[in-house]
């Protein structure tokens, strides 16, 4: 008799079961919406505004906890790597936190909402890839200064986290402009994320709590401005060029 291992869920396939839970929770939201109102996919659909200065707190806190993390980090990652936190759910957050997808997700509301002529699904494409590229350069640009290298030793790329940056980056934008029915569950995929960098042995605490913060702050900043207008990020196309703008 043959022995079959068990065959693994594909990464593919544990992102879309994290978009799924996202558009579960939007489907729910948009059926509670009344006809008379603009077709929007969420009820909560809003505009956020807030003074710049409102963003030091929770910039400061973070910055706080991620130094008092520092001595907890070894010990931290040595528990995850008893493989207590190895399950398929744990891996649909780290699934969620690729860059490619939450890009991809972004472009997705951004192009669909253009086509079915919905103001907010459009706008929260729109937020999602202006907060993702923010993401990505902060992240990239301390992780070339900080120069840290991961628990496994595998690069020197480890802090901050981007992958937790990003799922909160876009979580963030996600529970501002569509309130705690889109919220909760996004936060929980994030926070799975943060787990899953922590348990593949690719991140330490510090990283992650680090990516956190980021990601909130970034996700605060981008809503920031969001009007009926639109949000800072655009796009145009003449039939032989394509030209992008990001203003804040």
């Amino acid at each position: 008799m043959v022995n079959v291992p068990p065959t693994s869920v594909p990464r593919t396939l544990k992102a879309a079961l994290a978009m799924a839970v996202l558009g579960c929770a939007s489907g729910n939201a948009w059926a509670q919406y009344s006809p008379s109102h603009e077709r929007v996919p969420f009820r909560y659909e809003r505009s956020v505004a807030a003074p710049i200065t409102s963003y030091f707190k929770p910039l400061a806190i973070g910055a706080m906890l991620t130094v008092w993390s520092l001595r907890y980090d070894l010990t931290s990652n040595s528990r995850f790597a008893r493989g207590f936190w190895e399950t398929d759910l744990v891996d649909v957050g780290d699934a969620y936190g690729n860059g490619g997808y939450l890009s991809a997700m972004g472009a997705g509301f951004w192009g669909l909402g253009t086509v079915l002529g919905d103001t907010a699904m459009r706008h929260t494409g729109q937020a999602v890839l202006t907060g993702m590229l923010l993401d990505g350069i902060c992240v990239t640009s301390l992780k070339l200064a900080t120069q840290r290298e991961r628990p496994d030793g595998s690069d020197r790329r480890s802090f901050p986290s981007g992958h937790t940056s990003g799922a909160w980056t876009v979580s963030t934008i996600l529970a501002r402009r569509h309130g705690p029915m889109v919220g909760v569950p996004a936060y929980t995929l994030a926070s799975l994320t943060a787990v899953a960098r922590m348990e593949d042995s690719r991140h330490y605490l510090s990283d992650v709590i680090a990516g956190a913060t980021i990601g909130f702050v970034i996700g605060r900043i981008v809503t920031r401005h969001h009007t009926e207008a639109g949000l800072p990020l655009s796009a145009q196309f003449d039939g032989r060029r394509a030209s992008f703008g990001l203003a804040f």
